[in-house]
């Protein structure tokens, strides 16, 4: 009789079919699963086998839920980062004396670079120790972003650069640390010689909720808090140094308390598919060009980044803008003296 997973008849003797995917004979035996051999399953006393439990009775340690949440107040503080020169985008404009076009080429420059090294960054994932790409990653950034503030008015063309750098460094991370968040424990399965990440099954779904809460978070506190530490100080500089400074914080925590962990590859059962990993960087993006659905998805979230990173960049300045024309004022600037109106 063949092996049965839940409501899943796998038809493998072996074992060695992954029963959580689909192929044209699953449908066929979707269409046909009421005949007469299949309804006898059905009707008789047999009790399905449950679904292997192992990886979702494993107990998490300490080390798991702290790395859980560095790892997630790393993600907030990138998207703080990202925005806080949005929150004083005012004052570096009248500081390096730049029109709306060169504030805009601020985030260009930052977006290119984060798409160039994206890719780069996925793969020395895969290949090498994440911990120590990220620890890399976030160094270059902490340095880009505090650099970026000590730079002279009479050298945008270098605070343009350090932004560019920081987009270095976020997709380090960005790209990395899901992978250490989202594993899949193999060990439930007979033929699997791999073991998992962090964490499992619907704890997993639950984890990558709240890792990715931190970006809309994050990106709102970046106003909130460039604005806030600039006014507080009178520098805005301040604004974009405060997120190096909590950086820092950062590369300690992930150096000390991180640790590299063994990789649970998803939908990975066996030793044969696990050599299939192995297989040139080129392959893997032409695997991913010809997966319809990847692409589709991609052009679609491409787009709507694209229209709320445009909106979010320029939100503070729009309201400014609407505030001194509600109250009549000729110039942003004169804002800060309605109180002596």
């Amino acid at each position: 009789m063949a092996q049965t997973y839940g409501s899943y008849n796998t038809g493998d003797p072996a074992g060695s079919r992954d029963p959580w995917s689909a192929d044209d004979s699953d449908e066929e035996k979707t269409a046909d699963s009421f005949t007469t051999d299949d309804s006898a399953s059905f009707n008789s006393n047999e009790q399905p086998v449950p679904l292997p439990t192992t990886a979702a009775s494993k107990p998490h340690t300490w080390k798991d839920w702290s790395t859980f949440t560095i790892l997630c107040f790393i993600n907030l503080l990138n998207y703080i980062d990202r925005y806080s020169v949005s929150g004083v985008l005012e004052d570096v404009q009248k500081f390096y004396d730049i029109d709306d076009a060169m504030a805009g080429l601020l985030q260009t420059v930052f977006i290119a670079t984060f798409i160039v090294i994206s890719p780069i960054c996925g793969y020395l994932g895969d290949r090498y120790n994440r911990k120590w790409v990220m620890v890399v990653g976030i160094f270059i950034w902490v340095a880009a972003v505090f650099s970026s503030t000590f730079i002279p008015k009479e050298a945008f063309w270098a605070f343009m650069l350090c932004r560019s750098i920081v987009g270095i460094g976020e997709a380090s991370y960005a790209v990395i640390c899901p992978s250490l968040i989202a594993g899949e424990d193999n060990d439930a399965f007979e033929y699997s010689t791999i073991h998992s990440d962090m964490f499992h099954g619907v704890l997993r779904s639950r984890m990558l909720m709240v890792f990715y809460f931190a970006i809309p978070v994050g990106s709102g506190l970046g106003y909130v808090v460039s604005a806030l530490v600039a006014g507080l100080t009178g520098q805005w500089q301040w604004g974009i140094r405060v997120t190096a400074i909590a950086g820092v914080i950062c590369f300690i925590l992930i150096i000390v308390f991180v640790e590299e962990r063994p990789r649970g590859q998803m939908e990975v059962r066996n030793t044969d598919q696990l050599a299939g990993l192995k297989e040139g960087y080129w392959k893997d993006l032409v695997a991913l060009a010809k997966n319809a659905t990847f692409v589709t998805s991609t052009l679609g979230y491409t787009a709507v980044v694209f229209v709320t990173g445009t909106l979010a960049w320029w939100v503070p300045s729009a309201i400014e803008y609407a505030e001194a024309s509600n109250q009549g004022l000729n110039s942003t600037a004169e804002l800060g003296d309605e109180g002596t109106k």
